[in-house]
């Protein structure tokens, strides 16, 4: 068999769904319905699929890398591929936040195995790749690849509080975070260099956005295109936290816009200098706890990933 029916995926172990799915039994079962070969390949630490990935993507042995998990295994593959590799990309959204999936598949979708073995069931997207440079507090370096939103203050704060210290699973997971975030609120009064002009201002958090999406379902950047070649901001005035909780639904419900608090940018590179350090996340992972200068663009290359049609 070439590698043009050739599938390795990466599964992290200990992710939402994946235990409960018995996910390496169903991939392999359902392989069989198709001329399709597949190897599997667990995660044994944070940061072991930046290094599968890398390797897999760049043995040529493989035409389909997909991430089995949630955005943060979704990350760490993006992280680590190979962009002049003509590998695809392909994700089954099984952990606990699947915000790229939000992109890729119908909302009602459940047979992504499917989409992913069938080609009459896909399209292949080019999808934009974020770089982020971070500079933290003691001068240190920390550069990393998205594809979905780099979130810096409240938001962050919440990933971090929904990555480490998590209490349940999927939007009621990340929502119990806001409420304990709450109790913690940091005022970012950062400078932001876009399109010629700078911003200032007193603000609960900044989201860069590839796609529209965060948190497991938050429409934190509602204009945001994964493949337009644009990066989408989103500033959001501070405010005190009974008008937080009253705005908050209007995200879930994709109505950011009608918050007055909120305001909406576009470019493909952003400078942030913050007064005071604070959170960053990347597609739901903590890039830092003590972030004080970023650098944020678009690749010029892509990743060819595999979405329903």
């Amino acid at each position: 068999m070439n590698n043009l029916n050739k599938y390795a995926f990466i599964i992290n172990p200990v992710a939402g769904k994946i235990k409960k799915l018995n996910a390496a039994r169903l991939i392999e079962e359902h392989s069989k319905l198709f001329d399709v070969s597949v190897k599997i390949f667990f995660t044994s630490t944070s940061g072991h699929a930046i290094k599968l990935s890398n390797e897999l993507t760049s043995s040529n042995e493989y035409n389909t890398i997909v991430a089995v998990g949630g955005d943060g295994t979704v990350n760490e593959v993006v992280n680590g591929f190979n962009l002049d590799s003509d590998c695809r990309l392909g994700v089954l959204p099984w952990g606990s936040g699947n915000d790229v999936a939000r992109f890729l598949y119908p909302s009602n979708t459940k047979n992504y195995l499917d989409i992913l073995f069938e080609e009459k069931l896909q399209t292949i997207a080019e999808i934009n790749v974020g770089n982020c440079k971070i500079t933290q507090d003691d001068e240190t370096i920390v550069q990393k690849r998205f594809i979905n939103a780099v979130g810096i203050g409240f938001d962050a704060y919440v990933a971090y509080l929904n990555q480490f210290e998590k209490k349940f699973s999927g939007i009621l997971s990340y929502l119990v975070a806001v409420m304990r975030g709450l109790k913690s609120l940091e005022t970012l009064e950062p400078k932001i260099f876009l399109n010629g002009q700078v911003l200032e201002g007193k603000y609960l958090l900044l989201t860069i956005g590839n796609g529209k999406t965060s948190g497991g379902g938050f429409y934190l950047n509602p204009d945001a295109n994964p493949t337009d070649g644009i990066l989408n901001l989103t500033t959001v005035d501070m405010t005190g936290k009974i008008e937080i909780m009253k705005n908050l639904p209007y995200a879930l419900i994709n109505k950011l816009k009608l918050v007055k608090k909120a305001k909406f940018y576009e470019d493909d590179e952003f400078k942030i200098i913050l007064k005071n350090p604070y959170y960053v996340h990347l597609d739901g992972e903590i890039g830092s706890k003590s972030a004080k200068e970023f650098n944020i663009r678009l690749l010029q290359k892509s990743i060819k990933i595999i979405k329903s049609k």
